[in-house]
C-alpha cells in the first residue's frame, strides 16, 4: 500500500474484501494474556475469579503498529459476499489482520461461526459477542519449530505470546510412543509434534556418543522408522554433540527421512572456525547429505552452529543450494547466547575451540 492508501476506505472501493475460512489468534501482550490464561493451569482453583458477562470485551492496547506496510494484497471470496449481513456468533472488530498465506494485512473485521472463520471483511460485521481488536495483529497461530517436550505450564506462556503449535524439531527426548504418552497427559492447549531422536535411541543402544558398529546402525534405523510410523514428522541428529557420528550414518538417516517425506533436522556439527573444525564445512557436510539422499534438510539455530560469526556466508550457502534445487531450509533463536550443560562432547577440548 502506498502513501496515498489508507487503512479507512471510501465508499467506492470494493466493501468486502475477505480472505477464506482460516484460523486465526489475537496476538495479545504477554501481561493480559497470561493473567487470563494462567486461571486454566491443570490444579489451579478458578474459585472467587469473576466471569466475563458483558458481550463485548475490550482488551488492552500494546505498542503493536496498526500502519499498514508498502504493499498489501487481499483476497476475495464471491462465496461469502451474502455473509456480511449475517450475525455471527462472534466478531473480532478493528485488528490488524495478517495473513501470511494470501498477503493479506489490513485492518479488519472477522466473523466466526463455531470453531471456523467464516468471513474477513473491512465492513462492520454483527454478531452475538465481540471482541475489540483495535491496536492489536490478529494473525494464524505460530509455530514454534525449534522447541522442547511440554511440561504442563511452559506450552501455556507460549499461547500468550501467539504460539499454537510446539513442535520439537530438535528432538523429544523419549522414543515417539512416551512422547505423545507423556504430553498427552498433560493436556497441552498447543498442538505438537516431534522429531525422532536420533541421540536418544543411542543412549539407550548403550552406544551414546560413540562410533557405532553395523548391527547398531541397522537398529537405530528400525528405531527410527518406528518413530516415524507412530506420528513423527521429521529425524533430528546432532554431530556436534554426538562427536563420533561419521557422516555414512547421517546419510542413512537421510534416506529413511526422504522414504517417508519428512525433514533431516541437523544441528551441525561445528559451531566455531579453527584449524580443525569449519563452518562452511559443516553446513557443506548438510548440503551434500541432501543431495546424495534427496531428503529436506533443516538446519538448527543457524546463529550458532553454521552461521556464528559468518550469517551473511552461511546464508549464501544454503541460498545456492536452494537455487540448484536442494531443499534446505534454517531457523535461528531470538537471543544472543545459548546455554548447554558443561560436561557435554561438545567442551572436548575447549581451550583450543574457544579460546
Amino acid at each position: 500500500m502506498d502513501d496515498k492508501q489508507s487503512s479507512e476506505h471510501s465508499e467506492n472501493e470494493n466493501p468486502s474484501k475477505m480472505i477464506g475460512r482460516r484460523g486465526f489468534i489475537v496476538t495479545l501482550g504477554f501481561g493480559v494474556a497470561a493473567s487470563a490464561l494462567l486461571r486454566k493451569l491443570p490444579g489451579k482453583s478458578t474459585e472467587g475469579i469473576p466471569k466475563v458477562s458483558s458481550e463485548k470485551i475490550s482488551l488492552a492496547s500494546t505498542t503493536t503498529s496498526t500502519s499498514l506496510p508498502d504493499v498489501s494484497t487481499s483476497l476475495n471470496n464471491e462465496e461469502l459476499s451474502n455473509e456480511i449481513e449475517t450475525v455471527f456468533e462472534t466478531v473480532i472488530s478493528g485488528g490488524r489482520v495478517i495473513d501470511p498465506d494470501s498477503g493479506f494485512d489490513g485492518i479488519a473485521n472477522i466473523g466466526i461461526n463455531g470453531d471456523s472463520i467464516r468471513l474477513v471483511s473491512d465492513s462492520p460485521l454483527t454478531g452475538n459477542s465481540e471482541i475489540d481488536a483495535t491496536g492489536l495483529v490478529v494473525a494464524p497461530g505460530f509455530i514454534d519449530v525449534l522447541s522442547y517436550p511440554t511440561n504442563g505450564y511452559g506450552e501455556w506462556f507460549k499461547i500468550a505470546d501467539g504460539v499454537t503449535s510446539n513442535l520439537c524439531l530438535h528432538g523429544i527426548d523419549n522414543p515417539m510412543e512416551q512422547f505423545l504418552e507423556s504430553t498427552k497427559a498433560h493436556n497441552p492447549p498447543v498442538n505438537y509434534g516431534g522429531a525422532v531422536d536420533h541421540y536418544q535411541h543411542r543412549i539407550i543402544l548403550g552406544v551414546g556418543i560413540q562410533k557405532t558398529t553395523e548391527k547398531e546402525r541397522r537398529t537405530l534405523l528400525e528405531r527410527a522408522e518406528t518413530d516415524l510410523q507412530a506420528g513423527a514428522i521429521g529425524i533430528h541428529q546432532q554431530p556436534e554433540y554426538t562427536v563420533d557420528l561419521q557422516k555414512s550414518e547421517i546419510v542413512d538417516h537421510g534416506h529413511l527421512a526422504a522414504k517417508y517425506n519428512v525433514p533431516l533436522c541437523l544441528h551441525l556439527r561445528y559451531s566455531s572456525d579453527k584449524a580443525f573444525e569449519s563452518q562452511e564445512n559443516a553446513i557443506n557436510e548438510a548440503l551434500e547429505v541432501a543431495k546424495e539422499t534427496g531428503c529436506s534438510i533443516h538446519i538448527e539455530h543457524l546463529n550458532s552452529t553454521g552461521g556464528t560469526g559468518r550469517m551473511r556466508a552461511a546464508i549464501d550457502q544454503i541460498e545456492k543450494a536452494r537455487d540448484e534445487g536442494l531443499s534446505v531450509t534454517a531457523c535461528i533463536y531470538p537471543y544472543t547466547f545459548w546455554a548447554t550443560y558443561g560436561g557435554s562432547a561438545r567442551f572436548n577440548n575447549f581451550q583450543e575451540k574457544f579460546d
